[in-house]
């Protein structure tokens, strides 16, 4: 309890030497371990550096080939594309080198070939498939939940749009894309149905292909083709 002694002058309650000594050493504390922060450690020890991260070196895929090698031009606009969703996703090197795309991956389709005219141009003993559409004949369909050649669309819009394209080739091609208004997990039941005996031509968009994929119910077994439409939707996607 507090004595006599800790009032002042008008009767007010003054603290004691040692109580003033506590009260300068709770305040001076702080001050102290800020400065150790900022400048030296406690232990007085040199302050650690900071390791800058270095540059994985994402990004530098440039399209140089000239659009009359169309294999190596399109090798290029790839790995550029890809090389822009490494850098927008922070994918690790390691992850990056998933793919790179080669020039003998690719047919020598000219740039800018539409998609009505499109077995005409590539349709060669490689494709069967589009080979029998240019000659008028019937495609062998591939094995079951198989597509023979996958259409690459955008967007769902960019797909519906493609798909008179593709019937003027004389086949009847699926569209996989989410679309209706109805419940998601019955358009993907009956979309599964059509792929159960094997389609010819499929046009899709990536997610809904990822989709198929992932639940079982597409086969990549006698896929010969994925062309990738590069066409704009009405959005500019």
């Amino acid at each position: 309890a507090s004595g006599v002694d800790d009032l002042d002058l008008d009767g007010n309650w003054a603290p004691a030497a040692s109580d003033e000594k506590i009260t300068k050493e709770k305040e001076k504390r702080p001050l102290e371990e800020s400065a150790a922060g900022d400048g030296a450690a406690a232990d007085g020890s040199a302050p650690k550096k900071k390791k800058r991260r270095k540059s994985t070196g994402k990004a530098k895929a440039v399209v140089t080939a000239d659009p009359g090698d169309p294999s190596e031009w399109a090798s290029q606009m790839v790995a550029a594309a890809w090389a822009a969703e490494v850098k927008a996703s922070s994918l690790t090197p390691l992850e990056a080198k998933e793919l790179m795309p080669r020039s003998s991956w690719f047919e020598p389709c000219p740039s800018g070939t539409p998609l009505a005219q499109l077995p005409s141009a590539v349709g060669g003993a490689a494709l069967p498939t589009l080979a029998a559409v240019r000659d008028g004949t019937e495609p062998k369909l591939p094995p079951a939940q198989g597509v023979a050649v996958v259409i690459l669309c955008t967007s769902t819009q960019r797909v519906f749009a493609a798909l008179p394209d593709v019937r003027s080739w004389g086949v009847k091609p699926v569209a996989l894309a989410v679309h209706g208004g109805g419940r998601k997990a019955k358009l993907l039941e009956r979309q599964a149905r059509q792929l159960s005996a094997g389609a010819a031509v499929a046009v899709a968009t990536p997610g809904r292909i990822n989709r198929m994929l992932e639940e079982g119910h597409l086969k990549l077994d006698g896929m010969e083709a994925i062309v990738l439409d590069l066409v704009r939707d009405m959005k500019q996607r």
